[in-house]
């Protein structure tokens, strides 16, 4: 790769030519923006297909074949290196090895999305290395972010084909699938914003585009932590800019498109339904207190404390905490769900998630290595006068700052990592010159070559086999909704069948062969019981899965000490529950005088009631 300018012609001959570059490409223009509304998780199942199958077949073949991928900072690859292997001690020791390793709906945050994250983190600062232009890397990115902001107005309008599980015209949701996320996924590309600053008239151009999509999202979205990075950006844009080494008199030319940007976002914005009366009434609540939803992310600080503490060394492992929050639960937390227990997955805090799902240790590993990333990269830009290195660091400060109130996004946090590899890297100084790079002996090249073919084929069977398990999924779900459990099981059961590597398929299989056997239909009572068996066997039960099991043992007359077994269990799984207390009292009842299934419709769920004399 040249580090010099080209025609548009020519940049795109330069991503044809590099694989690498290709794939990360790929990465930015494609994952944010691909979803399925035919598949039973229709947004982040195929982001994360499609991010493992260009990682896979795609970079880190390249990144084999190539060699020398690796930081030349001795913090900065140390660091690295030890948080990848601190991730799969975690993995490895934690509550659900095999379930961590795609990780739990919605957000998916298994070891497979880690180890992707680490490919872009590698990628970034190989093409860094190479060719030193952020416009490279940002004309795919800001193609992901129009396709995506197209959708958030078609959405903001009413028209949306598709009709999803909210009204998208009150909070879009655009090809992400969660208003805070698609947040966040905006608030990242802010980091493309001023790649081409540089040039005269596009430089400007480019800033208000990119900033007025930004705001558009984060109003459409309703997402008060958007709308604060987004005035963050603001103010944070010509401080970086200074410490970039741009002169202070330029700094009103960078500046201006900014806030023309954010004017013109939320103009449009205010021209669809509410506007932006209604992310502004949702801010003056969240100030004043007055909105209950606040207290939902302090009953997740207050309830992730304690299961930190529980496992301070290697974690409940990658995506655990959703396994490890409800056994520690304090009494009475609830947050805005006053009848229902708060479910959790993410702390909405990226540091506290990593301490909870990889211990202390992985906390402090993932804070030297953002720390010496950061170092690097000031170090080796300070004024140097790059006016699109500003923006960048703006948009990378801006985005952190709402990882501290908002769930990981898959998408946006792909691009995080890319970003922080490529700054990191970009002007890489070593203490030593750097050898020339000898020709690989045989054995290494054939070794390489190996690996690549095996890491290549493990990324085309998960692109290949998730989409197709979860469209199975997706008939068991519409199986069930229409009272056909036994359907419903079967088609759960081919999705696990297909890929016996997400726990959510057989716990559903299970649930409705239970609720097939409310009548009494023993046989379905027996798959229940099995299903619940092998989930346990392969998995870690959640409380759910363990009062569905029990009620099967319950069903089918088991004896009193293995109903109480399983009983035992599930209060161990969710001790201050807010059901735990009187349910499996009911259950031990029912145990010892008989039990009779009743399935509540609207809550899709199947109960057990005492039977009477």
């Amino acid at each position: 790769m040249n580090r010099t300018g080209g025609t548009w012609l020519a940049e795109l001959r330069t991503v044809v030519k590099h694989p690498i570059l290709a794939g990360v490409a790929l990465v930015l223009a494609l994952v944010p923006v691909v979803f399925d509304p035919r598949l039973y998780d229709d947004f982040t199942l195929p982001k994360q297909a499609l991010l493992a199958a260009l990682c896979g077949i795609v970079i880190v073949p390249g990144l084999l074949l190539k060699g020398g991928s690796l930081p030349r900072s001795p913090v900065v690859r140390w660091a690295f290196i030890a948080l990848c292997a601190w991730t799969v001690v975690s993995w490895a020791t934690g509550l659900d090895p095999r379930g961590s390793l795609i990780g739990i709906y919605q957000y998916r945050q298994g070891l497979l999305t880690f180890l992707c994250y680490a490919v872009l983190f590698l990628a970034g600062g190989y093409i860094a290395r190479r060719d030193s232009r952020l416009s490279i890397l940002a004309v795919p990115a800001l193609v992901g972010l129009g396709i995506t902001t197209a959708y958030t107005i078609v959405q903001s309008t009413g028209n949306d084909p598709f009709s999803w599980w909210l009204d998208t015209r009150i909070r879009a949701i655009a090809t992400i699938g969660n208003a805070n996320e698609l947040a966040s996924y905006a608030t990242i590309t802010l980091a493309f914003a001023g790649a081409f600053a540089a040039r005269k008239w596009l430089g400007p151009a480019v800033i208000f585009l990119t900033v007025g999509s930004v705001t558009l999202i984060a109003f459409e979205s309703e997402s008060r932590t958007g709308i604060v990075a987004l005035v963050a950006f603001a103010i944070l844009v010509p401080a970086t800019s200074l410490i970039a080494g741009v002169r202070a008199k330029q700094l009103p030319i960078l500046s201006a498109p900014v806030i023309a940007g954010i004017l013109a976002g939320a103009l449009l914005s205010s021209q669809f339904g509410a506007g932006a009366s209604a992310p502004a009434a949702r801010v003056k609540a969240g100030f004043s207190g007055s909105d209950s939803s606040g207290s939902t992310r302090v009953a997740l600080v207050e309830g992730t404390l304690p299961s930190i503490r529980a496992n301070l060394l290697t974690g409940a492992g990658p995506d655990g905490l959703y396994l490890e929050f409800p056994k520690n639960r304090p009494a009475g937390l609830g947050g805005v769900f006053e009848e229902f227990d708060l479910t959790v997955q993410s702390a909405h805090n990226w540091p506290l998630d990593t301490a909870a799902n990889l211990g202390i240790p992985g906390l402090l590993v993932l804070v030297v290595l953002l720390g010496a990333c950061g170092w690097a990269s000031v170090r080796g830009e300070f004024r140097q006068g790059d006016a699109s290195i500003g923006f960048a660091w703006a948009g990378v400060l801006a985005y952190g700052a709402m990882t501290l109130a908002n769930p990981l996004s898959l998408a946006a946090h792909a691009i995080f990592w890319l970003l922080l590899g490529w700054l990191a890297r970009r002007r890489e100084v070593a203490a030593a010159p750097q050898a020339v790079p000898g020709v690989p002996s045989p054995t290494l090249r054939y070794v390489r070559l190996g690996s690549a073919g095996a890491v290549g084929l493990g990324g085309l069977l998960v692109a290949v086999l998730m989409p197709i398990a979860d469209l199975k999924a997706n008939a068991g779900w519409d199986a069930y909704a229409a009272f056909d459990f036994e359907a419903a099981a079967r088609h759960y059961d081919d999705a696990y069948r297909y890929f016996p590597l997400v726990r959510d398929y057989k716990s559903r299989e299970g649930k409705s062969w239970l609720a097939a056997g409310v009548p009494g239909d023993r046989n379905a009572l027996e798959n229940a019981n099995r299903a619940f068996a092998d989930l346990e066997d392969d998995y870690s039960l959640t409380f759910d899965d363990a009062i569905a099991y029990a009620s099967a043992k319950l069903a089918l007359a088991r004896p009193v000490a293995e109903s109480d077994a399983a009983i035992d269990r599930a209060v161990e799984l969710n001790p201050e529950g807010i059901f735990t207390a009187d349910y499996t009292a009911r259950l031990r009842e029912a145990a010892r005088k008989g039990a009779v299934l009743e399935y509540e419709i609207e809550r899709r769920w199947v109960v057990v009631a005492v039977a009477e004399p």
